[in-house]
């Protein structure tokens, strides 16, 4: 029986922070404030990565497994990180900035089940109003 098209079961958060123990996520608080870009995985955190592939075959269905764990890079990261994060009710967002004239996609995981927060401004409020014409 598959969860969905690409797990067999849903990973757990143990194993997506093996994920992200290489890219310096210790707790999830670490969510709120950091953020990583394809530069921070290294050859090491690749290396690393090689060794975990094990432990995500029982948890991918064997066709994708053979997609997203051969030949490893950035992007394949990003990708299985991506994916896992999906279903522990999490998402990856992604946007692009300029360092020092180098543009760099920026990834942040951000909670799709926490409340969006309020603005506290005024000016920035919705509000509405009636103007009549006699």
């Amino acid at each position: 029986m598959t969860l969905n098209q690409l797990f067999k079961k849903k990973p757990t958060m143990e194993l997506v922070f093996k994920i992200l123990n290489l890219l310096k996520y210790n707790t999830i608080e670490d969510f709120k404030t950091r953020n990583f870009s394809k530069n921070d995985i290294t050859p090491y955190v690749l290396e690393e990565m090689e060794k975990l592939k094990p432990l995500f075959e029982e948890y991918y269905i064997k066709c994708k497994f053979d997609i997203y764990f051969t030949f490893l890079d950035g992007k394949k990261i990003v990708t299985i990180l991506r994916q896992c994060l999906k279903l522990l009710d999490y998402r990856l967002d992604s946007k692009k900035e300029y360092i020092s004239g180098k543009r760099y996609i920026v990834y942040t995981i951000v909670s799709t089940i926490d409340p969006p927060e309020k603005t506290l401004d005024p000016l920035k409020s919705i509000k509405s109003c009636k103007i009549v014409f006699d």
